[in-house]
Parts: structure tokens; sequence; C-alpha cells
């Protein structure tokens, strides 16, 4: 690209961003700018739509590389921003149709509201491990990022069947199960009335601030 034509586009992005900060739609942090929570989207979009709303949007979506990774903040609702924006909507189950419309309109704005901005990853859950005693076990663990959790247990093994979608939960049958008292990165629960001398199957599930859930595989402990 030619060094004029570079230095427009990028003068031209700055513009853009520092009209937005002006208004107090968007806000400056260690050099990247961040849409505020207050300023939700006004307007449903298409390609060829252009103006504040547009760049909120670009911004919105700039904040996951995977959902915009060109992160471009123009104003100007292209080809990148909707193939950015049939990302997002594959991404949260909404119809990949590239326009924002009511659908998708109402769940980014929601986003933006909980603040945690593109979210589509689900905790990961690791240092598993068991305190077992005759009729108790104490389950631990830890996951990455806040997530509150719920531990299914059974005599028998579950039956699993998959989420059907980001933000969704696997159908797991059979047994009881106990949950977390609040979200943290470490976790614990105690299993009481067990029986002794007995192998327990359980499996734990941990669901983020973002509604993403994880859940770890088939897991097993005998009681003493």
């Amino acid at each position: 690209m030619n060094t004029k034509i570079k230095t427009i586009v990028v003068t031209s992005a700055i513009a853009v961003a520092s009209l937005l900060m002006s208004a107090g739609l968007v806000s400056a942090s260690n050099g990247y700018f961040t849409v505020s929570a207050n300023t939700p989207l006004i307007v449903h979009m298409g390609v060829g739509s252009t103006g504040s709303d547009v760049s909120k949007l670009q911004i919105f979506l700039a904040s996951n590389s995977d959902i915009y990774p060109s992160g471009r903040v123009t104003g100007y609702y292209g080809p990148l921003t909707e193939a950015a924006v049939q990302q997002y909507q594959l991404s949260y189950g909404i119809q990949t149709l590239g326009n924002v419309g009511p659908a998708t309109f109402a769940s980014i704005n929601n986003t933006m509201a909980r603040q945690y901005g593109i979210d589509v990853y689900g905790p990961t859950i690791y240092d598993t491990s068991v305190q077992t005693f005759s009729n108790s076990a104490t389950i631990n663990w830890t996951a990455t990022g806040y997530a509150s959790g719920v531990v299914f247990y059974s005599t028998y093994p579950f039956s699993v069947t998959e989420a059907v979608g980001n933000f969704s939960n696997p159908t797991i049958l059979g047994g009881l199960n106990v949950s977390t008292a609040y979200a943290a990165n470490a976790q614990s629960v105690t299993l009481g009335n067990l029986q002794t001398n007995t192998t327990y199957y359980y499996i734990i599930r941990a669901t983020d601030a973002s509604g993403n859930v994880s859940v770890t595989q088939q897991l097993s402990f005998i009681t003493r």
C-alpha cells in the first residue's frame, strides 16, 4: 500500500476514534479503544451503513481477534464487518445473515452491558482431586477465570448428550447434583450421605460469567 494512503487510513481511524471519545462513546486505555458499557448500539445496520454506531460495532467486534481479525474501525459497514458479524452470529447461535437485525442487535447490547467483551471460550477445569471418607467425599477443582460449578454424582455411570451450541449445557442424566455457592477460580463441594465402600461416578460442570460451559470427563472415586 502506498505510504500516503496508509497515512490517510490510519489518520481516518484515529479521527473516528477521537470523535467517539469526545462524545463519550468509547474510552482509551493503554493505547487500546474500548466500548463504554453505557453506550449501546442505537440502530440496526447492514452493508453500506455508516456512522458512529458502525464504529462502535467495529470496536466491539475487534475485542476478539477470532471474530474480527482485521480489527479495522472505519465507520463504514463493508464486507469485513459483515464477515465479522456473521462470525459473531455463528458463535452466539444467531442466524448468520451478516446484518445487525433485531436478534443480533439485542445480543450485542446484552454482551456489551455485561462488560466481558466477546467471550465464547469455556473455562478450563483442572487440578481435580477427591478426598474420600466413609459416608462423604469432598471434590476440589480449579477453573480458568471465575466460574460457578455443579458436581453430578451417582453410583451408576451417567448418560451424557453433547451440548447443541455455545452457552448451552450438555444433558447429564442420572444421579444427584450439588452446586457451588458462588463463582470462583478454586472450588470445592462436599457430597454427603454416601454409601460406604462404594464406587461413585462424577462429572464437574463449570459456567463462567459469559455463560460459557465446560464439563469434565466422567470420573470416579470409592468411599472408605
